[in-house]
């Protein structure tokens, strides 16, 4: 688990604790049983200066929403404190995206040679 720390622009003390939660589902593809590994990362604790939040979640991206005392509310997430938390997630996507590029212009370069 991560602990993450920050000040609101409104002056507020936030504190996240983050954990992985990784599982594995099966999916149904062609006749065939296949096993997905599947994780995701999730508030695990909030606090509020000091008091602690009820349903912390991420939500659209750079906020963390949750409840305190009977009332809905927002935290926005610094931008270098997303960097860290999803650090993992954006260079394998980024790996992905080369992967992909690199596929896409060795079947564009087999397309030209068979077009000769």
């Amino acid at each position: 688990m991560a602990r993450y720390e920050w000040t609101t622009a409104k002056g507020a003390q936030v504190v996240i604790d983050i954990e992985k939660v990784e599982r594995t589902e099966t999916a149904y593809a062609d006749g065939w049983n296949v096993e997905l590994k599947k994780s995701e990362k999730r508030i695990a604790r909030m606090t509020v200066d000091g008091a602690e939040v009820e349903q912390p979640r991420f939500w659209a991206g750079d906020q963390a929403k949750f409840r305190l005392d009977g009332r809905e509310g927002a935290a926005i997430v610094p931008e270098a404190l997303l960097a860290q938390i999803w650090a993992e997630e954006r260079a394998a996507l980024a790996a992905e995206t080369a992967a992909e590029d690199k596929r896409e212009a060795e079947h564009k370069q087999i397309l030209d040679v068979m077009r000769e």
